[in-house]
């Protein structure tokens, strides 16, 4: 929800009916469907914005945090996520379980990778997946990824 809210920004009523849609594919739609309202910014902050909303999901949320911290090692990926968001959303969610762990808990080498992955995105991943592997997974550039 909150990369769609960030991509149509410039739209109000667009992000009001975004904002309180109740299904996430629909919200995916929405906040494709006014190219007019993209943030110009977008393809260079949308990794960022998506961890950032992401990390407060699990923040606010016990049952997903507790669900989250369960799991161990990679993530590879999870159901529904295609070409650009199925290894982006395995770095992100990765990174945030390994932040959200106590600190001897922490697989220290899996976080520094997230973490350096991430700071290396550029736009050009987004749009040139030929040439960007990241999470050993080729990307290509496409939207509605559920997360």
């Amino acid at each position: 929800i909150n990369s769609s809210l960030s991509r149509t920004s410039t739209n109000p009523e667009l992000v009001e009916r975004i904002r309180t849609e109740g299904q996430i594919r629909a919200v995916c739609v929405l906040g494709n469907s006014s190219p007019e309202s993209l943030r110009s910014d977008w393809e260079a902050v949308k990794v960022e914005v998506m961890y950032t909303g992401n990390k407060l999901k699990f923040e606010q949320n016990e049952d997903y945090k507790r669900e989250l911290l369960e799991t161990r090692g990679p993530i590879t990926g999870h159901s529904g996520d295609t070409g650009f968001w199925s290894g982006w959303n395995a770095t992100i969610l990765t990174r945030i379980r390994e932040e959200l762990r106590e600190e001897g808990e922490r697989d220290r080498a899996l976080l520094d990778w997230a973490v350096q992955e991430m700071a290396g995105y550029t736009p050009r991943d987004a749009t040139n997946a030929e040439a960007s592997q990241t999470a050993g997974q080729r990307r290509a550039k496409t939207t509605c990824a559920v997360s």
